[in-house]
């Protein structure tokens, strides 16, 4: 099942949950996101630095205001980090060089699993920028994008005590043309609640 299925079946489940005000206010959540990224060139030989096929791991944080216990809106930001890539081409050099970040905000529904776990869903959008740089006789036109584009989010989160939780999450903030193909990762942060 592709990610945007699964966390738009998971917006439902808010539904069924039953609200309680007492988990009304603010939180504030900072993390890890781990993103992988393809920057090959067709017809390009192995570069230095590999074949452009790759992970990033960049940070992200994000807030929120909680209704009850089942809906909150939140907004974040993440960068997508600055993987580059060195590669020739009929012998001539060439390299790649990327960078980006996105604004989100989002609808969030959660349900309790248990006491301390909660299943959650986000859906919303974000407006990401993507940057291409392209240096050497090899490489191909440098680019700039600024897209709005679907979000979406599934995780779980555990409670630790009244205020910290930690979670964990896979993401999607859309799609971008080669190089970079999809913008999609796996976060864990620890979450703040006032």
């Amino acid at each position: 099942m592709k990610l945007h299925h699964a966390a738009l079946w998971l917006l439902p489940l808010g539904l069924i949950a039953a609200p309680a005000s007492r988990a009304e206010g603010l939180y504030l959540n900072g993390g890890l996101l781990l993103r992988h990224y393809d920057l090959s060139q067709p017809g390009a030989d192995r570069g230095q630095d590999g074949d452009g096929d790759g992970h990033s791991l960049t940070g992200k944080v994000s807030g929120g205001y909680r209704f009850n216990d089942t809906w909150a809106i939140e907004g974040g930001y993440v960068s997508f980090g600055k993987p580059s890539h060195r590669f020739s081409r009929g012998g001539l050099p060439g390299e790649v060089r990327t960078k980006g970040d996105a604004w989100f905000g989002a609808v969030r529904a959660s349900t309790r699993l248990g006491e301390n776990l909660t299943l959650f869903g986000k859906i919303g959008l974000d407006r990401h920028r993507f940057d291409v740089q392209a240096s050497g006789e090899a490489a191909g036109p440098a680019r700039r994008r600024r897209t709005t584009a679907l979000y979406l989010g599934a995780g779980l989160a555990w409670r630790l005590d009244q205020h910290w939780s930690t979670t964990v999450e896979l993401e999607h903030f859309g799609r971008e043309k080669k190089p970079g193909n999809a913008l999609n990762g796996v976060s864990v942060g620890l979450q703040y609640n006032f």
